[in-house]
């Protein structure tokens, strides 16, 4: 589909569609379609017809098992365009909250440097703005608190970093038990536990 994408001469609503189809299909499974981001950056401009579908087409097709290095450049694109004074308070907010939803699948793909500049946003005169940078300082707060300055880190950097420690790209958070299940009496426990099992 992604190569029937690329030769089409269909109408843009077209071509949209097939976005649409492609992203849920990368994002959902895991897939690896490399040149599929390269190729919705050239549509992710803030004068785009549907520029609001384009980007989320790209948070969608965001996963875990992208290599961060094969979209740090469209996380610096979408900064530079979408992400500076020069643009609408409503696109500024489009590009934080964009930016928010790929940190949550892939919070590799954010740079110490970006990331720190984001977070000026967070007293910008306009609400919306201030609010969608905001998150995005809450969003590494739980994930990984030491990429931000010492003003943004908040008061309990010891208990998230305890909670949540960084990772490196394909690293997993392997549990030995069920979450919750301590709640259980004991012999609670092991009904539990064939009860999984039979599912």
């Amino acid at each position: 589909m992604f190569s029937i994408l690329k030769k089409s001469s269909e109408k843009f609503e077209v071509k949209l569609a097939m976005m649409s189809v492609i992203s849920r299909v990368i994002g959902r499974h895991n897939l690896f379609l490399l040149n599929y981001y390269s190729f919705l950056q050239k549509y992710c401009y803030p004068h785009q017809n549907e520029i609001g579908k384009i980007l989320v087409y790209i948070a969608e097709a965001v996963h875990p098992l992208i290599p961060p290095e094969e979209l740090q450049i469209l996380v610096k694109h979408v900064i530079d365009n979408f992400v500076n004074d020069r643009c609408t308070e409503e696109k500024m907010c489009m590009g934080l909250n964009v930016l928010r939803e790929m940190c949550i699948k892939n919070h590799l793909i954010m740079d110490e440097f970006h990331l720190n500049y984001l977070a000026e946003y967070k007293d910008y005169r306009n609400k919306n703005v201030s609010s969608a940078a905001k998150s995005i300082i809450n969003l590494f707060r739980e994930i990984n608190p030491k990429m931000l300055h010492k003003k943004y880190q908040g008061r309990r950097l010891e208990e998230a970093m305890a909670a949540n420690p960084s990772e490196k790209f394909g690293e997993d958070k392997v549990t030995e038990t069920i979450e919750g299940a301590e709640a259980l009496g004991e012999s609670k426990k092991n009904l539990a536990f064939i009860y999984i099992i039979y599912l």
